[in-house]
């Protein structure tokens, strides 16, 4: 018996032999709430409208998957219920939160803001894809419409500083990151684009990075010359070489300008992230030249 309970694509109840593609499966694509319950439990017949609220809320973006615990002790023993309504939280493939008892609505929505896709994620990936295939001014204003309505998605102002440094537009990307609160204001995306915005303002144009190419294997090549040609390489793509020209300047004066290549070349890995293969490589050989 399923009293009280609404029934559509995105709340329905499961058998122990449909768990794994009905949860599982479809948590790689959206975020799913098991939901153990009863027929007998008044509890859960209290949090039952208010999940649905939620998936109304996320406008698809949250299905729930109901359990009745006497019909399916199975399911109920693997996940150790003890009490019901017990919420367990899916996503990608895992379980990743969840929550006993009822709670009240702002609270719910609160935990699960941190595992719903935004609704704005298909048009920042939209633009991401935009600015990866270098098509700069419309990832540009993709991303400043899709703040306009979602000011509040942290992630999407961080793209669009990125997309604003790599057009050039450094003063305006800075303004960006500027603007982010406190608690986004630091991590890995960030550091990249605060590195990406530092190289560029200190690269070479490219016109005259060939010229500066020509002097560089020369003992009296200016070393600030070496550091703007290497910052050049970074930004233009050619992380390889320009991480070879800032352990070059190392070499030849580690302390030039407090340490300025050893700050490129940490600028150099957050701009290229631990997932390159490249930044333990030179961090190692940069290790070598500082000890």
């Amino acid at each position: 018996m399923v009293a009280n309970h609404a029934t559509s694509a995105n709340v329905f109840d499961i058998s122990a032999e449909r768990f794994a593609h009905d949860v599982i499966e479809r948590s790689r694509r959206t975020t799913v709430a098991v939901d153990f319950w009863a027929p007998w439990c008044a509890p859960c017949r209290a949090l039952a409208p208010l999940l649905e609220q939620l998936v109304a809320h996320y406008g698809g973006r949250l299905a729930v998957a109901r359990v009745d615990t006497d019909a399916e002790p199975g399911i109920a023993s693997q996940f150790g219920i003890r009490s019901i309504p017990d919420v367990r939280i899916f996503r990608d493939g895992r379980m990743v939160d969840g929550f006993v008892g009822v709670q009240p609505l702002p609270r719910l929505q609160a935990l699960f803001d941190r595992y719903v896709e935004r609704a704005s994620e298909v048009p920042r990936n939209e633009a991401r894809e935009l600015l990866a295939a270098g098509h700069l001014d419309e990832a540009v204003a993709s991303l400043r419409s899709l703040l306009e309505k979602d000011p509040a998605n942290t992630a999407a102002s961080v793209d669009l500083a990125d997309a604003l440094t790599r057009a050039g537009k450094l003063a305006e990307a800075e303004e960006t990151l500027s603007r982010l609160p406190a608690n986004a204001s630091t991590g890995r995306d960030v550091d990249r684009v605060r590195a990406r915005i530092q190289l560029t303002r200190d690269a070479a144009d490219p016109g005259e990075a060939e010229s500066l190419r020509v002097a560089a294997g020369r003992e009296d090549t200016p070393l600030r010359d070496l550091y703007r040609l290497a910052a050049h390489d970074l930004v233009r793509g050619d992380a390889g070489r320009g991480l070879d020209l800032l352990l070059s300047l190392m070499k030849r004066d580690r302390r030039f300008e407090d340490g300025l290549a050893q700050r490129a070349l940490l600028q150099a890995f957050a701009l290229l992230g631990d997932d390159d293969e490249r930044v333990g490589a030179y961090r190692r050989r940069m290790a070598a030249l500082l000890y």
